[in-house]
């Protein structure tokens, strides 16, 4: 004689067609299955020195900051066969080149109103209000920002990333990326753009 017992629930009623429980499969629970790929490497920092203008006389005086850069990448889908939606090492010397093309520079805001820059072979000259500042050309970079701040730096970094990938062939693959740009222990901004795929 077969035993009952098989056939009772955790709460040892009967099973029937009504109070089993429902098993779905696997592959439908998984169908919105999407992966964050985040990119902290040790290597990706920067140093340099600014003021950031808080006001059309007004700016902080020149300083520097120990940056730590950070990069997010959302994927709707990886490789059936390999595993991964594309290989890291697209994108990793690409965010080390940025760093080190900031590291150990005067950072100037290129697009500001506020700030007269000169250019020549040697150095370069800033004024700001009644301020002057005379900077060794090859330790300036002038960026297209309107500020030197970590939100316009992280706008101008992702901008600067994204250029280069669109020339390879993972941006389909690439449902949004995001750089995270830290100033100070516990103080980042993160610049968030989503990808269309049309």
């Amino acid at each position: 004689m077969k035993s009952k017992s098989k056939n009772k629930g955790l709460d040892g009623k009967q099973l029937t067609k009504k109070n089993r429980p429902q098993v779905r499969p696997v592959e439908s629970e998984m169908k919105n299955l999407s992966y964050k790929i985040i990119l902290e490497k040790e290597t990706f920092k920067f140093s340099c020195s600014h003021f950031t203008i808080l006001a059309p006389n007004k700016a902080e005086r020149l300083h520097g900051h120990n940056y730590y850069l950070s990069c997010e990448i959302g994927v709707n889908s990886v490789d059936k066969d390999l595993g991964f939606a594309f290989d890291l090492n697209t994108i990793k010397p690409i965010l080390k080149q940025i760093c080190d093309e900031l590291d150990e520079r005067i950072v100037i805001a290129g697009d500001s109103p506020y700030l007269k820059i000169k250019r020549s072979k040697i150095e370069v000259e800033l004024r700001f209000a009644s301020r002057r500042y005379v900077f060794p050309r090859n330790e300036t970079v002038v960026l297209e920002i309107s500020n030197v701040t970590v939100e316009e730096l992280s706008r101008w970094i992702l901008e600067k990333l994204m250029k280069k990938i669109k020339k390879q062939s993972i941006t389909p693959k690439i449902s949004w990326i995001a750089i995270g740009l830290e100033e100070s222990r516990g103080q980042k901004v993160i610049a968030k753009l989503a990808l269309s795929h049309k």
